[in-house]
C-alpha cells in the first residue's frame, strides 16, 4: 500500500498532466508510474473520466467542481492577462481536485494483495539409503563414506560397500572382532545387503536389521523390525533364524518376505519358495507352524495367535521388484505403505475415507503425483492437498 504522501505526489502529477502544466521530468515520472503495474493504469483512466472526477469530488463539499470545470473551459478561449491569471488559478484548482480525487479513488480502489507463489517441493520416491550402526554407538551413512570409514568397516566388521549394496567380505575376517551390527533404512530409503553366508536381504523403508559380523557355527540369526525380503543360502547344518517382536521364523534355504513394522497390528511372513517354520515366543511349548509356498503366517501381537492362509505372494513381494500391488486394501492401509516409502504424512479429512477400498498397481519409483492420478482413476473422486511433506485427503 502506498503512503499518503506518495498518493498526493501522484495526484499532483496527474493534475498537472490534465492541465498541460507538467514538466518533462514530471511527465516521465507519471508515465513510469502508469507503466509500473496494471492497477495504476486503471486508476489513471478512472481519474481522466470527467464523471468519475466529479463524483469523487462530491465527497469533499468544500470544493465546487462545477465552477472549477467552467473556469477551466472558459480559460481555453480567452487570452487577456486577467484571464491568463484565472487560467493558472483554475489549473491549480484542477490539480487540487485531481489530487483529492486520487486520494478518494486510491482508498476505495480494490488493491490486489501481492501474490506469493507457493513453491511446492515435488515428493520423490525412495532411493538406496541406509546407515550401519556399531554396538558401541558409531554410525556411518552408507551413501557418504569417506576412505577412513570404509577402512574401519572392512577392518572391524569385514564389510565392503559398493554404493547400493553392503557386502560381507571374507577380507580381514581374521582381524575383525565378533560384534552385533545393525543396518537401518530411514523413511524414503531401501537397501540390499549380502551376508557372509551368501544370503541376500532386501531391506524396505523404515526398517532395521541386527546381525552379527560373524555367524556362529551352529546357526545364522538376525533380528528384524520393519520389512525385508530374504533369499537364504542353503546350509543344512546351520538354520537361518529371523527373530521378530514375539515370534521367530526358521529356515534352511528359501525365499520369503517378512513385514514386522512396530505400528502394524500383525507380523506377516509370506513364503515364496522352500519351507519355513514360524513360532510364537509367547507359547510355552513353542509350537512350530510350517508354511508352504504361497502361504502367509500372520502373528497377532495382541493375542499372540498365529494364523495361516493362502495368498497371492505378488502382492507382498512386488516392492522388491520396484512395484506396488494392492488388492482390496483400504486407503488407510495403503497410505501407511506410501508414508514409509515417500517419507510423508497423510491426514484424512474424515475417518470414513480411511475405509475406502482400492485395488491397483503402480511403479514404486514414480513421483507421488502419479500415485494420486492412479487412485483418482478408480472413481473415488478424492482430493490430495500437499503442504510440505503433509498430504490431506478429502472428497
Amino acid at each position: 500500500m502506498s503512503s499518503f504522501f506518495e498518493v498526493l505526489k501522484t495526484g499532483t502529477l496527474i493534475g498537472k498532466y490534465l492541465t498541460g502544466k507538467e514538466t518533462e521530468k514530471e511527465q516521465k515520472l507519471l508515465h513510469e508510474w502508469i507503466d509500473e503495474k496494471e492497477e495504476n493504469k486503471t486508476l489513471f483512466d478512472s481519474i481522466r473520466d470527467e464523471k468519475q472526477l466529479v463524483n469523487s469530488i462530491k465527497e469533499y463539499d468544500q470544493f465546487s467542481p462545477d465552477v472549477a470545470w467552467k473556469r477551466y473551459s472558459q480559460s481555453i478561449t480567452k487570452q487577456s492577462r486577467k484571464e491568463m491569471y484565472f487560467r493558472w488559478k483554475v489549473a491549480a484548482s484542477i490539480i487540487v481536485i485531481v489530487t483529492l480525487s486520487v486520494v478518494v479513488l486510491f482508498n476505495n480502489f480494490p488493491q490486489k494483495e501481492p501474490v506469493v507463489a507457493e513453491v511446492t517441493q515435488p515428493i520423490l520416491p525412495g532411493e538406496p539409503k541406509a546407515f550401519i550402526e556399531f554396538c558401541g554407538g558409531a554410525k556411518f551413512d552408507l551413501q557418504n563414506l569417506d576412505g577412513e570409514q570404509q577402512e574401519k568397516l572392512a577392518r572391524d566388521a569385514g564389510i565392503v560397500v559398493d554404493g547400493i549394496t553392503v557386502i560381507k567380505s571374507k577380507v580381514n575376517e581374521a582381524e575383525s572382532r565378533p560384534e552385533i551390527l545393525a543396518i537401518v533404512t530411514p523413511r524414503g530409503g531401501e537397501y540390499k545387503m549380502v551376508l557372509d553366508d551368501g544370503t541376500q536381504v532386501w531391506l524396505n523403508a523404515d526398517s532395521r536389521m541386527e546381525f552379527p559380523n560373524k555367524f556362529s557355527e551352529y546357526e545364522r540369526k538376525v533380528k528384524l523390525s520393519g520389512e525385508a525380503f530374504f533369499s537364504v543360502s542353503k546350509d543344512a547344518t546351520r538354520p537361518f533364524i529371523v527373530s521378530l517382536n514375539g515370534m521367530e521364523v526358521e529356515v534352511l534355504g528359501t525365499e520369503f518376505n517378512i513385514s514386522a513394522y512396530g505400528d502394524d497390528a500383525q507380523i506377516q511372513t509370506t513364503l515364496v519358495e522352500g519351507k519355513v517354520s514360524v513360532k510364537s515366543m509367547q507359547e510355552p511349548d513353542g509350537i512350530q507352524n510350517i508354511l508352504l509356498p504361497g502361504e502367509q503366517a500372520s502373528f497377532n501381537k495382541c493375542n499372540n495367535v498365529i494364523s495361516i492362509r493362502q495368498v497371492d505372494v505378488l502382492q507382498f513381494i512386488s516392492w522388491r521388484d520396484g512395484r506396488f500391488v494392492f488388492s482390496y486394501q483400504t486407503l488407510g492401509e495403503i497410505t501407511k505403505v506410501l508414508e514409509r516409502w515417500y517419507d510423508v504424512d497423510f491426514v484424512f479429512a474424515s475417518n470414513e475415507l480411511k475405509d475406502i477400498p482400492f485395488s491397483g498397481e503402480f511403479l514404486r519409483y514414480e513421483n507421488i503425483e502419479k500415485v494420486y492420478e492412479i487412485i483418482r482413476k478408480t472413481g473415488t473422486k478424492l482430493n490430495f492437498k500437499q503442504n510440505g511433506r503433509t498430504i490431506e485427503i478429502s472428497n
